[in-house]
């Protein structure tokens, strides 16, 4: 019966070895997902969103970068005076985050956002004069500004599928003063 002492740990060890993949970034992308399907694994979301070959606490962890940098090919294209008055907006507080955390070295200002604590930190001095939008469609926008144009597309590899090939628009003159419309578009969940 010493061996059972001894067993159990071990048991233990090797168990929780095996398992370590699926609930750590533990191996590359390309392995993991070999190692997953070897296993049996499928994929699985805890908001119940549509997924690849990724689960969503691993895919969540891709395409910030790119999000930023597409960004900033549309930012850094401006003049000078029109990257003073440039919003960057989004309705995903990922992909705000996306743009605080990896814009500054870009030449990128801070984000606003209208989801959860984005929407709280408001608009700040910007007026909707002129914007570049991360997200949404042609449709979603042109009735609110003068002028909309798609000025890029950011996709990623293994990012969550609804995060693939985001549309930037654009948009220059908002119809209406942004301090007074702000508070309507508050988007929690």
């Amino acid at each position: 019966m010493v061996w059972i002492k001894f067993a159990y740990p071990i048991l233990i060890l090797v168990t929780a070895i095996f398992l370590l993949p699926m609930i750590l970034p533990v191996l590359p992308v390309d392995k993991y997902i070999v190692y997953s399907k070897k296993l049996g694994i499928v994929p699985s979301s805890n908001e119940g969103k549509i997924l690849s070959e990724l689960p969503q606490f691993y895919a969540d962890m891709f395409g910030w970068k790119e999000k930023a940098k597409d960004v900033a090919l549309v930012y850094n294209g401006l003049s000078e005076d029109e990257k003073k008055r440039c919003a960057i907006v989004s309705s995903n507080y990922g992909r705000c985050g996306a743009i605080d955390f990896f814009g500054e070295p870009l030449g990128l200002p801070k984000s606003i956002g209208t989801h959860n604590n984005y929407w709280i930190w408001g608009p700040r001095n910007y007026t909707g004069e002129l914007v570049i939008i991360l997200g949404g469609t042609y449709e979603d926008h042109v009735n609110d500004f003068e002028s909309v144009i798609l000025a890029g597309v950011s996709t990623c590899n293994y990012c969550m599928p609804y995060e693939n090939d985001i549309n930037i628009f654009l948009c220059k003159g908002l119809k209406y003063p942004l301090q007074e419309v702000w508070p309507a578009e508050k988007h929690y969940d």
